[in-house]
This record gives C-alpha cells, structure tokens and sequence, in this order.
C-alpha cells in the first residue's frame, strides 16, 4: 500500500503544555472496535469504570462527555486510560489526532485536521502551493508511528491542555476511512511543482492526460475492490480532483474567480452524472484543460461582478443556516451572531468592511486558498460512495468563504485588525464546529444540495464580488 501526504504534514509535533486547547474535549470520539473488544476485557475496579462511560450512539461505541470533556480526562488534564492501560489501549482516534486517514485500495491519504491549532498554523502558513508526496507504506508509517509515540507522550501524559483537535475524522460517527486521490506529472509544471526524492515520489496535480497507473493497479487483484466501488468511475473522479487542483492552484486569478471555475465544473460533471452520460466526462475534462475554454468562461463569469447586494442577502441567509445546525456547545462559537449583529440590514457597512479586511490582509489572503485546498483534499473523493461531487466542492467553497466572513468579523472587533493567531483560531473553531460532526457534514451537505439558496447561481456572486 502506498501513503500520501501533504508537504507539510512531518511539519507537525504537538506543543503540548503551550497549546490554547484540548483535545479531550468538545466532540464524540468513537471508539473503534478493535479497542472496544480489548476494553471489554480489562478487569478490576478500572475495566468496571471504563465500561461504565462508554454508550452506544447511533450503533457506535463513544466516550460519555463530562461537562464538554471526555469522562476519561482527569483534573490535571491527564487522561486516565494511558495512565492505566497504557498508550496501547487508546482508541485509534486518540492515537492518531491531529491526523486523519482516508483508505481506499491500495492507496491511502493521511492528512492533519484544521481544526487543531498547531495544525492550523502549519496548514496555513505557506504561501507555497500545497504538494502532496506519495511513499511506501512501511517507511511513511514507520515515520508516523514515531512521531506518533512523541507526541502521545506529551499530549497524555502533559499537565494542561494537550496537543489539538480533530478526532472526529480517523474514527468518528459514520467514519468514511475509504478514498484514494491520483496526483501526477504535470505537462507544463504550470501549477503544482512537486519533484522526486530518494525514497518519496511527489506528484504533479495534472494539467493533462490522466495518468491512471495508480488505478489500474488496483485491478490486478480483485481482493482490493470495496463492495460497490467503480474503479472506471474512482479513475474519473481523481482526474476531476486534480483539476480543480489546478484551477485553485493557478497564480493569475483571484481565489474567487478560481474557485467559482472549479464550481462550474464540478457542476456539469454532477450533471454528467445524474443524466447517466459519465462516458462524456473525460471529453468535459479535455475542455476545462483549455486555455482558451477557460478565458471565455472566466468572460462569462464577469455578469456576476457588481452584484454585491445579492452577496450581502445572500450571506445573512447563509449565517442563519449555520445558526440552525448543531454546535459544539451554546455559547455561538462561531460568533454567528455577531455576524449577523454586524452585516443584517446593513449592506453598506458589510461591503465596507470587507474591501477593508481585503486591503488590511492582501498580503495573506492565500491562507484562505490554503483552506479551499485543505477542504478539497480531505471531501472531494467522498463522492465516490454517493456520486454526490456537487455536494462535496459547495462543502469545501462555502466553509472556505464562511472562515472568511468569520474573520471580517473579528476584524472589525479587534477594531481593523487581525492577526495570523485570529486566523488560526477562527479557522479551527469553524473545524471544531463542524467537522467534528459528521451529522453537521452530512445535514450541510445535503441543504447545499436541496435549498435554492445554495444553487450555484446563487453562490457565485459570493465568490465573484471581493472573495
């Protein structure tokens, strides 16, 4: 099996003590059955009490929360189970967190989640375009398995508040671990200039033919197909990955212009697929590597420019929607209700401040395409268990254009201000918040897909006026 990873992922070692969060708190962490068995089996005093904070939800096996914290978190910030059972006996989110894994074949993607802030730092600090590097998975895991072992050392068994936040990905409610993505050479080397190592490959994501080397692997041995999983289908899915890679990496348009051109791709494709006529997207593909194609549909995008009054109505709908979902807890940690305190009924005010948030920021507003890059990586390739890619692109768009609204707002409360440490926090409170549900990811997406709202119509003036 082979690991890929973002560049920046060995970046990562948990500072511990210094973090300004837990990672024990604020969400459901499922326990895998393999360490729900073994729990089963702990005796004495200790197994009773482990046991007794376990319950079935949803036909997982999860960790009872005592006041927001996992019940296994102890007034030093120390978590009983390691101190007891030792590291063995975490679950495999607990071992992981930060890190995700998503699995399919033999091919897996192993990320770090936004919503920790020592991985927030490092997702968004490069200015760089995000590549992506592809090993074997002896040497890639035998690397993670030792810095897992450091940094379960000190986020365990540290006095304060630990490493970070994401549990809710390697193993929560409804866990998709399944998906593979096909990064390759590129022609040109116009957009993600990856290179080769000693012993890691980087891919280029393309900008031609696709290379399916990595899928047709999968063919020679019919034991590494998943019940239900095309591998025509996974081939045509990673191609439409990697371009709207390329459309969001391009260094000639603005984030909004780019990613409103990866939502009208993504968009024929989901036509392609529910009118039954998939043979037809590689011809779809062929267009959207045109030069010429694409310049006369960045000119037909231009009808949405000065359209802001759409984008301010627009956003205060979009608020309300977040408003109606579930939260990690009832004190509006988004700050939704600024928001809507600051931009409803007052549309002048809100275009004014975002045209000053974008002169203040200028000369950092790629962090908020490393966002839409971390969004793509981590959902796109979900489509391939509902065929369901609109959902999956209007998901990473919209969180990306909401951290943006959110960090407005608390610009305009620090009083035209905002630091790279704001950016962090909104940015992994908005990952806490809903990502570590995945009923709020599965209920947006489906409201992406259902209300008149989020048409792409309708999200494309938000995207096209000052994004």
């Amino acid at each position: 099996m082979k690991v890929r990873v973002p560049n920046y992922f060995n970046e990562f070692k948990c500072i511990a003590s210094e973090c300004e969060d837990t990672c024990c708190a604020g969400w459901e962490i499922v326990i895998d059955d393999e360490t729900h068995k073994r729990y089963e089996n702990v005796e004495g005093e200790f197994g009773e009490i482990l046991r007794s904070k376990i319950v079935k939800s949803d036909g997982e096996n999860i960790f009872l929360l005592n006041n927001g914290n996992c019940s296994f978190l102890n007034e030093k910030k120390m978590c009983e189970i390691y101190i007891n059972l030792g590291e063995d006996h975490l679950c495999y989110t607990c071992q992981q967190f930060p890190r995700y894994t998503e699995e399919f074949l033999d091919l897996k993607e192993v990320g770090l989640s936004l919503s920790c802030p020592e991985a927030a730092r490092i997702i968004l600090r490069r200015a760089e375009n995000t590549t992506f590097n592809l090993s074997e998975e002896d040497k890639c895991e035998n690397e993670i398995k030792e810095e897992l072992e450091d940094d379960l050392s000190l986020s365990c068994e540290n006095i304060n508040s630990s490493n970070c936040d994401l549990c809710k990905s390697s193993n929560l409610k409804n866990s998709e671990n399944s998906k593979c993505f096909n990064l390759r050479d590129s022609e040109n080397n116009k957009f993600f200039n990856l290179s080769e190592s000693e012993n890691r490959e980087c891919f280029h994501l393309k900008n031609s033919e696709c290379n399916n080397s990595e899928v047709e692997s999968f063919t020679e041995d019919e034991d590494y197909f998943d019940e239900g999983i095309d591998a025509e289908v996974l081939s045509e899915f990673l191609e439409c990955r990697n371009i709207v890679f390329n459309i969001i990496e391009r260094n000639d348009l603005d984030l909004g212009t780019k990613a409103a051109l990866a939502l009208e791709f993504v968009k024929e494709v989901q036509n392609k697929i529910d009118l039954g006529d998939m043979d037809e997207i590689p011809e779809l593909m062929e267009e959207y590597r045109d030069e010429n194609f694409i310049n006369t549909l960045i000119k037909e995008l231009e009808c949405f420019k000065g359209k802001e009054s759409i984008k301010h109505k627009n956003l205060c709908e979009y608020l309300n929607v977040y408003k109606s979902i579930k939260h990690i807890n009832s004190n509006d940690p988004l700050g939704l209700e600024k928001a809507l305190k600051y931009f409803e009924g007052n549309e002048e005010f809100y275009l004014r401040k975002h045209k000053e948030f974008n002169e203040y920021y200028k000369e950092n507003l790629y962090k908020f395409k490393n966002i839409l890059v971390y969004f793509i990586f981590r959902y796109f390739m979900k489509a391939i268990f509902d065929y369901d890619v609109s959902a999956k692109i209007k998901l990473a768009i919209i969180s990306t254009l909401m951290i943006k609204e959110l960090a407005v707002v608390r610009f305009i409360e620090n009083n035209n201000e905002f630091t790279e440490e704001d950016m962090v926090e909104v940015s992994r409170i908005y990952s806490k918040d809903i990502e570590h549900s995945d009923e709020n990811i599965e209920n947006l997406q489906e409201i992406f897909e259902t209300e008149e709202i989020f048409e792409v119509d309708e999200i494309l003036p938000m995207l096209m006026n000052d994004f």
